[in-house]
């Protein structure tokens, strides 16, 4: 990509990141499974949420900077 320092390997992540994920979950039980991705659906559910209180804090010009 031209003016790019940077190229992301997309397959790379993308198989790094299902390897992981089975390698986490592989001995879970159906319902141990289910509360995994529960409980990181809740917790990407939480940083986005952050996430947009600091763009609407920083749109409205309340954001701290020092933080």
């Amino acid at each position: 990509m031209e003016g790019h320092e940077h190229e992301i390997d997309a397959v790379g992540l993308v198989r790094r990141i299902r390897d992981d994920l089975y390698e986490e979950t592989k001995n879970l039980s159906t319902e141990e499974l289910i509360a995994f991705y529960h409980r990181r659906a809740a917790a990407t559910k939480e940083i986005l949420s952050r996430l947009h209180v600091e763009r609407e804090e920083m749109a409205s010009g309340r954001a701290n900077p020092a933080t």
